[in-house]
Order: C-alpha cells, then sequence, then structure tokens
C-alpha cells in the first residue's frame, strides 16, 4: 500500500497547481462574465435610448411626410393660380395687340375721312362757285335762262345729294 499512497500524495502534490490555476481562471471568468453582465445593461440602455431615438425620429417623418403632403396640395394651388394668371396676361397681351391694329385701322380710316371731306367740300366749292356764276348769267342772260334754270336744278340737285351724302358719311363714322 505504500505505492498507491505515495501516488496519492504525488497526485496531491501536482493537483495543487491545478487547484490554483482553476481557481484564478474560474475568478478570472467571474471577472469576464460581471463585465459582460455591466455591458449588458449598457448595451440594453443604448437599445432603449436608440429604440427612443427612432420612435421620435418616426413621429418626425409622420409629421414631415404630412407637411410634403400639405406643401405638394398648396403646390399644385400655386400652379394652377400661376397658369390662371398666365392665361390672363396671355389674353390681355392678344387684346392689347388687336386693340393696336384696330386703332391703326381707325387712324387710317379718319385720315381717309379727313382726305375725302376736304374733296367732298372742294367740289361742293367749286359746285358753290360754278351755281353762283350760272345765276349770275341767268340774271345776265334772260333767253338762255330756261335751259340754265334747268342746269342749275340739276346742279342743286347734284350738290344736295353730294351734301347729304357727305352728312351721312361723317355721321356713320362718328
Amino acid at each position: 500500500m505504500d505505492g498507491m499512497q505515495r501516488e496519492r500524495d504525488t497526485v496531491s502534490l501536482d493537483m495543487a497547481p491545478l487547484e490554483s490555476l482553476y481557481q484564478e481562471r474560474i475568478e478570472a471568468l467571474r471577472q469576464e462574465i460581471a463585465e459582460y453582465d455591466a455591458a449588458g445593461l449598457s448595451v440594453d440602455q443604448e437599445i432603449a435610448a436608440l429604440g427612443e431615438r427612432m420612435r421620435a425620429l418616426w413621429d418626425k417623418q409622420a409629421h414631415l411626410t404630412e407637411e410634403i403632403r400639405l406643401l405638394e396640395t398648396q403646390k399644385s394651388a400655386c400652379i394652377e393660380q400661376i397658369n390662371d394668371v398666365t392665361k390672363r396676361l396671355r389674353k390681355a397681351a392678344s387684346d392689347t395687340r388687336a386693340s393696336k391694329v384696330l386703332k391703326k385701322l381707325l387712324d387710317a380710316e379718319l385720315v381717309e375721312l379727313g382726305n375725302e371731306r376736304a374733296m367732298v367740300l372742294g367740289k361742293l366749292g367749286d359746285l358753290k362757285n360754278g351755281l353762283q356764276r350760272i345765276q349770275s348769267d341767268k340774271q345776265r342772260i334772260v333767253p338762255y335762262g330756261e335751259k340754265q334754270d334747268g342746269m342749275l336744278r340739276q346742279a342743286y340737285q347734284v350738290l344736295k345729294e353730294a351734301q347729304s351724302r357727305f352728312e351721312l358719311t361723317i355721321a356713320l363714322n362718328k
């Protein structure tokens, strides 16, 4: 039995350093677990903080999405207003151009009427002078008076007819 006892003593002597190594290793592992637990709490806190930030960001995203929708609605209304104003400006520009063309035409017609008036007045003056000469000739020359009287009446009718046309033209152009 001696041999076995010796063997046990040798084994127990050999186990002592192992046991101390195991104890050290167990202690190191316990410290590591404690560190992991502490880090786990910190990670849980960070996860909770991130969750709060994400909820806040989701709320902000929902708010901004609603604002974008409202701005798009306002944009559509503004575009409609701009299109309406553009149409009115184009219509006003078109009306202005048409008015300028009409004014030019009316000015040209007014000048033409003024020229016609001057021409008619000149002819009326010539007719008046002619009638006065005929009148004076009629008084001087009695035998030819009847013939000239007919011509005078004819000239008078032409003169009255021209005067009526001239007055009608002036009245219509006003």
